[in-house]
């Protein structure tokens, strides 16, 4: 279904990205996909109802990526 395909997409992208060296490779794709997606798909539904500014969503994604993906560690950089 598309959810499963959404979440599929983004640990693609983290395995890419791991790949790369970008990302910590001890760091589960798909539980890290599972999670953004979870953070993403519920910040755009406050965005929706108005109950967050959209400037605050896009601080709440960085942290998310930041802390999911161990990014400002040595992995990231």
């Amino acid at each position: 279904d598309r959810s499963n395909r959404w979440v599929g997409m983004v640990a693609e992208l983290v395995g890419e990205a791991q790949d790369a060296g970008r990302v910590d490779p001890e760091i589960d794709a798909v539980s890290a996909g599972l999670r953004l997606t979870g953070v993403v798909d519920s910040l755009g539904s406050h965005l929706m109802l108005g109950t967050i500014e959209r400037a605050e969503a896009l601080r709440e994604v960085d942290a998310s990526l930041r802390d999911i993906l161990h990014l400002g560690t040595r992995w990231g950089r």
